[in-house]
């Protein structure tokens, strides 16, 4: 980038992108956690009910930050393409009503604003047929992203590799670290509501609310783990064209960047997987909860390395 980003656009573009990211994350993550974690797992009634609303919470809010993100980049859209002394309104109504750019961003909105609306109602009223609505809406609601992205520019017919791999990227990582994010953030509330019984050991071990979830989860983020890694490498081969750009430009270098990042939460995923649950019964929820937090923290960072993908040029693109 020849610019930096800590200056104020830049620095904008990035927080709204970041937003957007993380919330589809969370809208999608929310329905995949109640219908394909929850919705499976032995549980008691109250329970499912309980976690079914904390995830309702977290996916309203994703579809509120995709909202705000929008409008964030909404602004700086309408900011570049006015002359000076030229109102705001009709400029920016021109960019919606006129150009592809402001169709793909009204979508995008509505469908944010229809995945809170529903949630509305799910957090009150644990539906199975309204989640699946969500699940519907916020899938669409995650791929819009890609119809935005670098994924667009370039040959046309690269597009029906790039457009594809990037919408299958971010819907394997919405189902993966959005899930994750998802119930950790629900679980986290619900250790407060669990009151462990007297034989519980001071390690803080009892009856476990994760475990079950994990027999669902865990495979579900083997499948978007693949995901993400399969399309990484097609949008990678589309976007760097060379191994010798991975290091000679901005876009390449941050590239491997978040190559290192997605190992690290891999490398944590299967320490989880691997040595701590086995012994999720000894230990106790509390703890198997600390470790996915390190994940959460660095899906985070994902977040935020992509964000600045998206508005860094890529060295080159794929020959028609």
């Amino acid at each position: 980038m020849n610019e930096s980003i800590f200056t104020a656009a830049p620095l904008a573009g990035f927080v709204a992108r970041w937003l957007t990211f993380a919330g589809v994350f969370l809208a999608f993550g929310s329905a995949v956690f109640r219908i394909a974690v929850v919705g499976r797992a032995a549980m008691p009634r109250d329970t499912v009910h309980s976690l079914a609303r904390r995830a309702a919470t977290c996916g309203g809010g994703g579809a509120a930050a995709v909202v705000i993100g929008a409008l964030s980049r909404l602004y700086f859209q309408t900011a570049e393409m006015r002359f000076p002394g030229d109102p705001w309104l009709p400029v920016a109504t021109n960019l919606l009503t006129n150009t592809s750019w402001g169709g793909l961003w009204l979508a995008q909105v509505v469908l944010a604003i229809l995945v809170a609306s529903v949630l509305h109602f799910v957090a009150r009223n644990d539906s199975t047929l309204l989640w699946r609505v969500v699940a519907a809406l916020a899938l669409c609601l995650t791929v819009t992203p890609a119809l935005t992205s670098h994924a667009m520019s370039g040959h046309s017919v690269s597009h029906y590799i790039t457009v594809p791999a990037d919408m299958l990227h971010l819907i394997g990582a919405s189902a993966w670290l959005g899930t994750m994010t998802v119930m950790f953030i629900a679980l986290r509330r619900e250790q407060a509501t669990v009151t462990a019984p007297a034989s519980a050991t001071a390690s803080g071990a009892g009856r476990s609310v994760l475990a079950p979830l994990l027999v669902y989860f865990s495979p579900l983020a083997l499948f978007g783990a693949a995901a993400v890694v399969a399309s990484g490498v097609v949008a990678s081969y589309a976007h760097v064209g060379g191994v010798g750009n991975l290091f000679s430009s901005a876009y390449g270098r941050l590239l491997l960047v978040k190559l290192a990042v997605v190992l690290m939460v891999v490398a944590f995923g299967w320490r989880n997987w691997k040595r701590m649950t086995p012994r999720l019964r000894e230990l106790g929820d509390r703890a198997m909860l600390r470790s996915v937090a390190g994940e959460v923290l660095l899906a985070i960072l994902v977040l935020a390395v992509t964000a600045v993908l998206v508005i860094t040029p890529p060295p080159t693109g794929m020959a028609g």
